[in-house]
């Protein structure tokens, strides 16, 4: 077996969005899953396929991010 030494990563600067990347980000998004509230419902109902899972916290995301 081979022994892999750690490396160390660089993290790079932090990305900044605008109103508008956010805006294009949240119609694409509910274009292709639904609406934030609409994803909820499906997942208390029947549940979400992983897409949907991430399509869920990338909306979630993008309200944190307006202030809401």
């Amino acid at each position: 077996m081979t022994a892999v030494r750690p490396s160390a990563h660089r993290i790079g600067p932090p990305v900044m969005l605008d109103d508008a990347t956010i805006v294009r980000r949240r119609e694409a998004l509910e274009h292709e899953y639904g609406t934030l509230h609409d994803l909820i419902v499906k997942r208390n109902g029947i549940g979400l396929n992983p897409q949907e899972r991430i399509a869920l916290r990338k909306l979630e995301a993008l309200d944190y991010l307006e202030g809401e």
